[in-house]
């Protein structure tokens, strides 16, 4: 059964003790069709739109993001919204494959 971003939200909140507010506006972001690429990027990183015109990179593997709120530590919107986008396509492979989530994860490199 697919899984929608609403779903996504609502488990990185309760699994992962998130902020809200934040979770919500990364669903934003994973929602946006040319906000998250990883085109030209290495396996496991992304670039992802700033809400301020710019772009931001994401690494899945060791899970940063070059925004100013990761560099203080937290777990930044770009990061939630690149683990949302990440989950809905391995998951929705996984169900096509009927395999585990995890292996196209790691597939996919996303881990």
């Amino acid at each position: 059964m697919f899984t929608s971003y609403e779903q996504l939200a609502s488990e990185a909140i309760e699994k992962y003790n998130l902020d809200a507010n934040r979770v919500l506006k990364a669903m934003k972001i994973a929602q946006g069709k040319t906000n998250i690429y990883n085109n030209h990027c290495p396996t496991g990183e992304f670039d992802v739109r700033s809400s301020k015109g710019g772009w931001y990179h994401v690494n899945t593997k060791e899970k940063t993001c070059t925004c100013p709120d990761s560099t203080f530590g937290n777990t930044c919107k770009h990061r939630i919204a690149v683990w949302m986008y990440t989950q809905s396509n391995a998951r929705h492979i996984a169900e096509v494959r009927r395999v585990d989530v995890s292996q196209i994860m790691h597939e996919l490199g996303y881990e």
